[in-house]
């Protein structure tokens, strides 16, 4: 189902890096979303298109202002006031999986990267145990008429 890896691990046993066209990497984020036991989501502008997900095993986190109509994830807004925060500029979401494994995965403007790299994984780790500081959980409904509505 995955593609071939590429050449940053082709030369590492056991590490997994591959990158995909955008139509393309559809099935692997369907395939890691249902076999994830946890899911975090940094996309400072809403939440992502993923399917499978509950708000048990899944957070996203996104900026201040945005509109998240999305009952199947825990969304945790960081206010504007807190200025930089760990993982600021990217898209990132870390599936855990069971046995301890973890992918990443960086969506790009063609395409997407999926990673095992343990480097990768650990940075990405890293960012998620320390959001939760800069966060609050709140609820980004659209109201009834249709506006934008950022945090209350």
């Amino acid at each position: 189902m995955f593609p071939e890896p590429d050449a940053r691990t082709r030369d590492r046993p056991g590490l997994i890096t591959w990158t995909t066209a955008w139509e393309d990497a559809g099935p692997a984020l369907d395939l890691l979303c249902r076999a994830a036991e946890r899911i975090d989501i940094l996309s400072p502008t809403g939440v992502p298109a993923l399917t499978g997900l509950d708000p048990a095993r899944c957070t996203a986190y996104v900026s201040e202002g945005t509109t998240a109509d999305r009952s199947d994830v825990t969304v945790r807004v960081i206010p504007w006031r807190v200025g930089l925060y760990p993982g600021i500029g990217r898209v990132v979401t870390l599936f855990r999986l069971p046995g301890g494994r973890a992918v990443v995965h960086y969506p790009c403007p063609h395409g997407a990267v999926f990673t095992e790299d343990p480097a990768e994984c650990r940075a990405a780790r890293e960012v998620f145990d320390r959001l939760p500081a800069y966060a609050a959980e709140r609820s980004l409904k659209r109201p009834a008429g249709g506006e934008r509505s950022g945090p209350g």
